[in-house]
Formats: structure tokens, C-alpha cells, sequence
């Protein structure tokens, strides 16, 4: 996932729509695809850890001096540590994959999560008649997917149900094939939708089936 290029083509999204349409003609759910480029700056977190690599890294340098016998002074090391230590806050503040790099996976795939759950109340998931909407969100910064459901469909399919689906779209995104990946999942996550709520006589379209790009 290239999160710095376009996520996807218009020919992609309107690929990506036409699966939608395709698949909630077999159920009375809704499906709706949200692509997050970031869920996070992580500017603060990750200069918190940059500065507590920095403190320690002048403090051991200045040992191994001391233990050869070169006297670098007070001010010298002090002046490079700040040096050092603005550079580096310069550095994150600029380069955003950076930033990602020293952002712990855990605090990454929180942001995503939270990020997730609050675009499926934005996109107004929870409020379909029947309570069968679900959403494929994508997140390319964190390198994360989840699938949320509402609970007519969380009831009968847990996280792990959807996890082969999501295991393969990210292994599509991370392949370059993030539109095909997103159709593949449409079409999947559409099957299990039909099993468990079929379409009604009345039913109509209440969520747009283009895809959400945040």
C-alpha cells in the first residue's frame, strides 16, 4: 500500500460501485467501501520516542569518549544533543512514513480501529432498516483493513468470520491490487450477506455504493 499515490483510478471506482450494485442485488444489506489514506500524523507519540532515544544515545556516547580518554566538554555535547535532537523532530515533522516508522504497530492499528468505527457511524452504516449494513474499511498508512457489521449481521458474523476475507484484500493492497482487492472482497462479503438476509420486496438502496476516500 502506497499511501503518497492516488488509492485508486475512476475507471477503479466505478469497478468498485458496479461489484456494490452487483452484490447488494442478492441481499436487502447494505455494503459500503471507506479508504482512509491516514488514520494518524503519530507526530507526537512518535517524537515522545525519538526523544527517548536521543537522551540515552548522547548519554552512552559520551561514556564511550570519556573511556577513550577523549574530553569532548559540557558544551559540545550538549550543543550536539540538541542538535541532534531538533534535526530529528524536523526530520519526523516532514517525512510521514518516518513518523510511521517509529509509531509502535499497536498504536497504529488503534488509530485504525477508532478511525473505522467512527466512519461507520459518519457514513451512517447503523441506520438501515434492517440493521444489515457492513463496512470495508482500508486504512494504506497502517497497512490495516477491518470489516464492521451492524448487528443484525455482527450477531450472526463475528471479526473472525470476515478475517480470510480481510487477510486477502490486504495481501491484494500490499500487492499493488488494491482495486481488485476491493471488488473480491465486495462480491465475498456480499455472498454472506445474501445467506443471511435475502432481499425483501420492498427493498431499496438507503447507502451510496461509491466508494468513501478519506
Amino acid at each position: 500500500m502506497k499511501p503518497h499515490n492516488p488509492p485508486l483510478s475512476e475507471a477503479d471506482r466505478v469497478r468498485i460501485a458496479k461489484a456494490v450494485r452487483a452484490a447488494e442485488a442478492a441481499t436487502s444489506g447494505e455494503i459500503v467501501c471507506v479508504i482512509a489514506r491516514r488514520c494518524d500524523s503519530y507526530l507526537y507519540p512518535a517524537g515522545f520516542l525519538f526523544s527517548a532515544l536521543v537522551i540515552p544515545s548522547t548519554f552512552l556516547a559520551t561514556l564511550l569518549a570519556h573511556w577513550l580518554w577523549i574530553d569532548l566538554g559540557g558544551r559540545l555535547v550538549a550543543g550536539a544533543a540538541l542538535a541532534a535532537w531538533l534535526l530529528g523532530l524536523l526530520a519526523l515533522a516532514v517525512f510521514a512514513p518516518l513518523r510511521r516508522l517509529l509509531a509502535p504497530r499497536a498504536l497504529q492499528r488503534a488509530a485504525a480501529s477508532a478511525a473505522a468505527a467512527l466512519q461507520f457511524r459518519a457514513a451512517s452504516i447503523h441506520r438501515t432498516k434492517g440493521r444489515t449494513g457492513i463496512m470495508i474499511f482500508v486504512s494504506l498508512n497502517e497497512r490495516h483493513v477491518e470489516i464492521l457489521a451492524d448487528t443484525a449481521i455482527d450477531d450472526q458474523v463475528t471479526q473472525a468470520g470476515w478475517q480470510a476475507i480481510v487477510d486477502r484484500l490486504i495481501a491484494a493492497a500490499a500487492a499493488g491490487r488494491l482495486a481488485d482487492g476491493l471488488v473480491a472482497a465486495v462480491e465475498e462479503t456480499g455472498a454472506v450477506l445474501a445467506r443471511i438476509a435475502p432481499p425483501g420486496r420492498h427493498d431499496h438502496n438507503e447507502l451510496p455504493d461509491h466508494v468513501v476516500i478519506l
